[in-house]
């Protein structure tokens, strides 16, 4: 697959701070695959066809959009060992305004500098037409129940709880999540 190098400048603003093999090792853990399943309930219920992922990992909902001719997927990351459509980044994307009718963005923006959080949320919201889902990671211990009723649909559980090891410290850049 070809891909499109946008700026030349592109690793001078950000370096990927996760090789594309780490994906490999963490592609099939639970929690990863909840996400990605709640990901696609949201994308189905939406309806919409035209989707930008930003930061698409190991290629997981790439490969399941090709199973359905009428969604168009773009794929834009700053690693090209990940061999997205476009080699860019989410702070200056490469699209016209509205161009997608839902952008994906999840477990990104935790890798961007704070000063680089607004504009990265701007350039989102220009491309984007309908709907973006945007996913970060979430210290709170969650714990969920459901279940599905005939003729009568889903109810759900849901309870968060913020654990005393996690209370706020002094901000120290793990060279991975800011």
């Amino acid at each position: 697959m070809q891909f499109r190098q946008i700026r030349k400048n592109t690793k001078d603003l950000y370096k990927p701070q996760v090789r594309a093999d780490v994906y490999q090792k963490h592609s099939f853990h639970p929690i990863r695959i909840e996400g990605i399943t709640e990901h696609l309930r949201q994308i189905c219920y939406s309806g919409y066809t035209n989707i930008l992922e930003i930061s698409p990992g190991r290629g997981f909902l790439r490969h399941c959009f090709k199973l359905f001719p009428q969604i168009s997927h773009t794929a834009l990351d700053i690693a090209e060992d990940l061999h997205p459509d476009y080699v860019g980044s989410v702070t200056e994307l490469p699209f016209a305004e509205n161009q997608f009718d839902l952008t994906l963005c999840c477990q990104v923006l935790e890798h961007l500098p704070f000063k680089d959080f607004l504009p990265a949320l701007n350039e989102i919201r220009r491309v984007t037409r309908h709907k973006a889902i945007i996913s970060l990671p979430d210290k709170t211990r969650h714990f969920g129940f459901a279940v599905c009723l005939a003729r009568l649909g889903w109810f759900r559980f849901e309870w968060n709880s913020v654990r005393k090891h996690y209370a706020r410290k002094e901000f120290e850049f793990n060279g991975e999540h800011y």
